[in-house]
């Protein structure tokens, strides 16, 4: 398919949308503005991840779940970009490739199908096209989203995880990891396959969807230039460095190089591999999503933050005010996204006013 590009003067519910993204193109550039970009969660009626699980298999539901929350959204005018995104829980990928989806406790999940490796070959010939039944859900979706957000707000991808990612959905995580330790040759097969199924997928995806300004927008509401979206590899967290440069690190280089702006999401009890994550050549950010206490300290995280800040973008998701307090004076400015959250509207309001008369060096 081919749509319309969505300009950002024209979406009525963000009308701060051409100061946000030009300081998120600025971000991108490691440049800076006047303030780092910023995105505040806070609790919101009816959109609950129980209520997101109910409506998201039929077009007309799952947008209106999207279009109740930027109705309460855009009362706060920070960096969030307000999308409709077709999104289906970290399970998207495995379905994909043939894993039955369940959905329940707001999120969704995979059967693991793959009893061995005796069968590589149904998964490498796995249709990926619209007579798969997942990419037509996702191709019916982005045709209702884009249709009825149009002028409003744009339209978000799906979650794509990675290949990691994949693979486990396929074969479970445990089973993952003994693979790795007993059949590694078997583990590389797999890769090249959920590797290609990424890729694929991906770029589907980015037909389908019209762009923002010439970038495209996740389900975290996050614009990134061009065709772009994030690497997910939770399965990392289990591996040991060597691991995951023998066996994952090619998977995940090429998924990024993929992309026009590559970037990784990772988890804070995965830092201790960011100097094998910030070795992808291309590779322009490095998300950290803080898990305390299943992870490190905050500010034992900082050496790893800033040297991502090195030459890197750092996006930081689910770190406090009180986080953040720890984190600012050590981190530069220039090259900083910050996903946050309060208890309400009002005290982001606060926050954001907060973080717009800060003063910046």
């Amino acid at each position: 398919m081919n749509h319309e590009d969505f300009s950002i003067d024209d979406l009525s519910y963000k009308p701060n949308g051409p100061e946000s993204l030009q300081r998120l193109k600025a971000f991108w550039e490691r440049e800076f503005i006047d303030h780092p970009p910023i995105r505040i969660r806070y609790p919101l009626d009816g959109v609950s991840d129980p209520e997101w699980q109910e409506s998201c298999e039929a077009a007309d539901t799952h947008f209106a779940y999207w279009e109740h929350m930027n109705d309460q959204k855009r009362e706060l005018p920070d960096d969030d970009m307000l999308v409709a995104a077709v999104y289906h829980g970290p399970a998207f990928m495995g379905g994909i490739m043939g894993a039955p989806v369940t959905f329940g406790k707001g999120t969704s999940w995979n059967e693991h199908i793959m009893k061995d490796y005796g069968d590589l070959d149904r998964y490498r010939n796995h249709p990926i096209d619209s007579t798969n039944a997942w990419i037509a859900l996702m191709e019916e979706q982005v045709a209702y989203f884009t249709e009825h957000a149009r002028g409003r707000f744009p339209v978000g991808t799906n979650l794509f995880t990675g290949p990691g990612d994949i693979m486990a959905d396929l074969r479970g995580v445990t089973e993952m990891y003994l693979d790795i330790a007993l059949d590694r040759e078997n583990v590389r097969k797999l890769a090249r396959i959920c590797t290609d199924a990424y890729i694929r997928t991906t770029q589907l995806c980015f037909d389908m969807i019209p762009s923002l300004e010439g970038g495209y927008c996740d389900y975290y509401s996050l614009w990134t230039p061009g065709r772009s979206c994030m690497v997910d590899d939770d399965l990392t967290v289990g591996l040991s460095a060597d691991d995951y440069m023998d066996l994952l690190f090619a998977s995940d280089d090429e998924a990024l190089e993929s992309m026009d702006t590559p970037w990784m999401h990772t988890h804070s009890g995965q830092i201790r591999l960011v100097p094998e994550f910030l070795k992808h050549p291309g590779l322009r950010g490095l998300q950290v999503v803080n898990d305390w206490p299943a992870g490190p300290k905050v500010e034992e995280m900082i050496p790893m933050l800033k040297l991502v800040q090195e030459d890197h973008c750092l996006l930081l998701r689910k770190f406090t005010p009180e986080d953040l307090e720890l984190l600012l004076p050590e981190l530069r400015c220039d090259r900083l996204y910050v996903d946050t959250q309060c208890d309400d509207l009002e005290s982001a309001k606060e926050y954001l006013e907060f973080w717009k008369k800060r003063v910046w060096s």
